[in-house]
């Protein structure tokens, strides 16, 4: 069994099993215990790493989707990154800006919420809500200023600080349906 428990300003691990004896909360029985310093207040750990990972795909995916900002992309993602969008696979940073510029062609005014983060091991998983105006040709159909409104997961997979592999999870026939609902009117 491993431990992860803080003190005043430090984290600490341990890899061996404990058991709570009596009815205290600081009464433990350890065999062959040994603990493990892993943070000071500021230093690095896999806890600040986690959080570190967060927010880099925080940060990206505020500045693309609802600054419009784009250079970023060229920061965080590697030359080689795998982009597994709903349109198609890609690879690197100059084919995730494209797939940017097809959404926000199609949704100039489209923003992102997060839900719900998940963070693990270098890998980052995003549930996030998305809004906007279909201004724009999107899948052969040119803008009809529908409302649109669409949940989704992205996956991100990081290594040194870079995302590595990103997928796309979302439901393109919601917004087909929102879409057509005004078309056919």
């Amino acid at each position: 069994m491993a431990l992860l428990f803080r003190s005043a300003n430090s984290l600490w691990f341990s890899g061996f099993e404990c058991n709570r004896i009596g009815g205290g909360r600081k009464t433990l029985k350890c065999g062959l215990l040994t603990y493990f310093k892993i943070q000071e207040a500021e230093g690095m750990s896999i806890v600040t790493n986690a959080r570190k990972d967060r927010e880099l795909c925080e940060r990206y995916s505020d500045t693309v989707w609802n600054k419009k900002e784009f250079d970023i992309v060229d920061a965080l993602f590697h030359e080689d990154a795998t982009i597994h969008s709903p349109l198609k696979e890609l690879r690197g940073p100059k084919a995730m800006k494209n797939i940017i510029e097809v959404w926000l062609s199609a949704f100039p005014d489209l923003e992102i919420t997060h839900e719900d983060i998940i963070t693990e091991h270098g890998v980052v998983v995003v549930r996030w809500k998305a809004r906007g105006t279909h201004r724009g040709e999107f899948k052969g159909i040119s803008g009809s200023g529908a409302p649109i409104s669409y949940e989704g997961v992205s996956i991100y997979r990081l290594e040194e600080e870079r995302i590595v592999e990103y997928w796309a999870f979302v439901n393109l026939q919601t917004i087909l349906d929102q879409i057509h609902s005004v078309v056919e009117v």
